[in-house]
């Protein structure tokens, strides 16, 4: 299970992986916590950068998988 910082990130910016200590970090902005569409895009980001949100369910995005 990772950690999730939320903030903004900007107009095009929606979220993105790191390690803080040693620990799984997904720095998320919070237009991605209700809107669906957003949470799509950063999970298949998140897969792409060898992330799993359907197995951590951690954060919304997580959650919603």
């Amino acid at each position: 299970m990772s950690n999730v910082i939320y903030l903004d990130l900007g107009p095009k910016a929606f979220g993105y992986p790191t390690q803080v200590d040693g620990e799984m970090v997904c720095v998320l902005s919070s237009r991605a916590v209700e809107d669906r569409a957003i949470q799509g895009r950063v999970r298949l980001f998140m897969k792409a950068q060898g992330r799993d949100c359907k197995t951590c369910g951690g954060c919304p995005i997580g959650q919603a998988s």
